[in-house]
């Protein structure tokens, strides 16, 4: 069974865990703003289009999201690199407490320990975009969604 720290902690820039001979350091990636004309905030592989949005939803604007990066260091190296949260920036200051965002019929009461509500990634790909955004791409065809989401080459930085 994989670690998973409490989030509130994992979402710190400079966070660093080690577990079974590898190091962890997470650091944050600054993606640029999401623009949410609903406010209805959808999770899902965007790839595999899955509209259902979170029960609570923001006011309609231009939202900052950001990737947790996780790099891995195994034997002292850089080893790999794997995002490891997605973080809507709806207010730009420190949270005093937070709550998860929930889909209809889900309830943390029913989570033990381990548990966690979570989406598929079948085509390796996740997202935090709006529900208007995602019904749209859900009526693209597959030459297009490839054209669109799928570099001929891996931006420099990305992989290590």
């Amino acid at each position: 069974m994989p670690y998973v720290p409490d989030l509130g902690v994992v979402l710190t820039a400079s966070y660093r865990v080690e577990r079974d001979g590898i190091a962890y350091h997470v650091e944050p990636c600054e993606l640029g703003p999401v623009v949410l004309p609903t406010g209805n905030v959808v999770a899902c592989d965007p790839l595999v289009a899955h509209t259902t949005p979170f029960v609570d939803a923001v006011a309609p604007g231009r939202y900052q999201l950001r990737a947790w990066i996780a790099v891995l260091h195994r034997d002292g190296c850089e080893w790999q690199r794997r995002i490891t949260a997605l973080q809507l920036v709806v207010v730009d200051e420190p949270a005093a407490t937070w709550s998860m965002a929930l889909l209809p019929g889900q309830d943390v009461a029913t989570l033990d320990a381990e548990d966690f509500f979570g989406y598929a990634v079948d085509a390796g790909t996740g997202t935090l975009a709006d529900q208007l955004a995602i019904e749209a791409l859900s009526q693209w065809d597959c030459e297009r969604l490839d054209e669109v989401f799928i570099p001929a080459q891996v931006p420099e930085g990305l992989l290590h």
